[in-house]
């Protein structure tokens, strides 16, 4: 039975155990993501992240990777819009060394000028994989242009001229606002005792401070917009943006479902049709990003530059079907054994459980398991998608990117589509 506890200073602690597996999964979740940041500051979350792994007060980056790999386990992190998750999977007998060592990390990082000096050369060549990749460029891109008045629609990596600045103070102080029990969720699943790992994890984290910064975010509005930017590249790569739904919705279950039936597999309607009947694209998919207060719905493809306004107008087309007839008792059914099959095979997953618990109480405030996940999505009929497309997905609020050669040819499209060619 997953339960929820509270360390001494008030750090959330969700334990998952599963007896019969020989591993254990830990992710230290921390709500400090570039949601989270200022113009001044975006990219510090990712910076601070990246910092975490070159060396403590007890160890030198060498010596963490040396222990990391000692036990044999893979460790990891991430940074994202809204929070940043340190992680590792272990065999369950090496968890008690796997907690001392992420309590290392996250309480008596050295945070050492020249390791950061180092680093930063690090990072901005990674901001720079990330420009000479057209389709990242083109979805971060919409993101941008979509949320132009909220931190959310900043880059997680950050812009290179404000990176390049960072100095051990901006780090520091990042982590004294934000790195704080209140601000933070440990989750735990697979083979351990209980009594055991709360102890370990109140000796390793229960010295971190209970309250940081006050942060007030503001209000995150959809702003439809259209933009070209230019890229050499042999294909023209697009995006096509809708206001979704916030992870705090009840709608987000519809919205799995209408993910699922219109661009989320090899069946879906966008694949189908765009790729395989109409031979427009050549990479077509859609997906959803939920955050705390709204949703970005998008839509990606890669396609010749002569097909791109007809890929559009069969994509308006298709759109336009669902607003008026919905999805089938097919689509309905597949979707969910998709989603179904996805999860049950995901319960099998140490790492799975401890991310969907750790990752919905952070956000949410609430807890959902893997188990209330698929109840709810299995729950979700036609009316309730159609409901969600209705709400949603509205042709006269889209945005559009397109990344590619010939800038003013793009804009020419670009305009002729939001004009004339995108509307019911």
């Amino acid at each position: 039975m997953v339960k929820v506890h509270r360390l001494s200073n008030g750090i959330r602690v969700v334990l998952e155990p599963m007896e019969y597996v020989h591993s254990a999964s830990i992710g230290i979740y921390v709500k400090a993501g570039s949601a989270y940041e200022t113009r001044e500051n975006n990219g510090i979350a990712h910076v601070t992240e990246h910092m975490l792994f070159k060396g403590t007060n007890k160890r030198t980056a060498k010596e963490l990777a040396t222990a990391f790999a000692r036990i044999g386990g893979g460790v990891n992190a991430y940074t994202a819009k809204e929070e940043t998750c340190y992680y590792a999977m272990v065999l369950d007998e090496h968890l008690d060394e796997v907690i001392e060592l992420l309590g290392d990390m996250l309480v008596n990082s050295k945070l050492d000028s020249e390791d950061l000096k180092k680093e930063l050369e690090v990072i901005l060549e990674e901001i720079d994989m990330y420009q000479d990749s057209p389709e990242d460029l083109a979805i971060e891109h919409l993101q941008e242009i979509s949320m132009p008045d909220s931190s959310i629609g900043y880059l997680i990596s950050g812009k290179k001229e404000v990176v390049s600045q960072f100095t051990k103070e901006h780090v520091k102080s990042f982590m004294e606002d934000f790195y704080t029990a209140e601000r933070m969720v440990i989750s735990v699943a697979g083979n351990f005792c209980a009594e055991k790992v709360l102890a370990l994890l109140e000796k390793q984290f229960g010295m971190i401070k209970p309250i940081g910064k006050k942060i007030i975010r503001t209000q995150t509005k959809f702003h439809p917009a259209f933009s070209s930017v230019h890229k050499d590249t042999e294909q023209i790569h697009l995006t096509i943006g809708f206001q979704g739904c916030s992870y705090t919705s009840e709608d987000k279950y519809a919205q799995d479902i209408f993910e699922q039936c219109f661009g989320d597999s090899d069946d879906s309607r966008l694949f189908q049709k765009l790729r395989e009947d109409l031979g427009l694209v050549y990479s077509i998919y859609s997906f959803c990003n939920s955050y705390y207060d709204m949703g970005l719905f998008q839509i990606y493809g890669a396609m010749n530059g002569q097909k791109v306004e007809k890929a559009v107008k069969e994509i308006g087309l298709l759109l336009k079907e669902l607003r008026q007839q919905g999805i089938t008792e097919e689509e309905l059914f597949c979707a969910k054994e998709r989603v179904k099959s996805d999860l049950l095979i995901g319960l099998d997953s140490t790492e799975n459980r401890m991310a969907q618990n750790g990752k919905s109480l952070l956000l949410s405030g609430q807890l959902e398991t893997m188990t209330d996940l698929l109840q709810r999505t299995l729950q979700v009929s036609k009316e309730d998608v159609m409901r969600y497309i209705k709400q949603y997905i509205q042709l006269e609020k889209t945005s559009l990117v397109i990344v590619g050669n010939g800038t003013k040819r793009n804009d020419q499209i670009l305009k002729s589509i939001w004009s004339h060619g995108y509307r019911e």
